[in-house]
């Protein structure tokens, strides 16, 4: 696997945010929940009300199953424990300061990437995964 990331030195962006039952099965799946965990504040039950004390939402995790859970957390310990664990990896390359531009087939019929500025083809990928944004050029190809 190859990640292309278009920073040279990848960081975390951003504040708070609620990590959901779902993504915490994944990241336990991938054995990578403890670090998270530890470094989060257990929320039994998520409340929301407006600026006149109007409640517009109110979810106990215990009505669903008494086990569940949601945990507050910075986005930089989310990113910190996956950056992390990539880098870790052997069997993931990571190629930071690489902003991909296009897309494009081998004569296999695999998919290539083209570097933004140089035009360097990558590849060639059995598949690729475009998750550069809502702005996103490529996902369109």
């Amino acid at each position: 696997m190859t990640i292309f990331e278009r920073v040279p030195e990848p960081k975390a962006i951003g504040a708070g945010i609620v990590l959901q039952p779902s993504g915490m099965s994944v990241l336990a799946a991938l054995g990578l929940l403890p670090p998270v965990v530890a470094r989060g504040a257990v929320l039994r039950e998520l409340y929301a009300e407006t600026s006149k004390r109007r409640p517009v939402l109110k979810l106990a995790y215990s009505d669903v199953a008494g086990d569940l859970y949601g945990l507050g957390l910075h986005r930089g310990v989310l990113f910190q424990t996956l950056f992390e664990a990539v880098k870790a990896s052997p069997a993931i390359t990571l190629k930071c300061a690489v902003g991909i531009e296009d897309l494009t087939r081998a004569r296999d019929g695999r998919n290539l990437v083209v570097e933004t500025d140089s035009r360097k083809e990558h590849g060639p990928f059995d598949l690729v995964v475009v998750a550069d944004g809502a702005r996103s050029r490529l996902r369109r190809r």
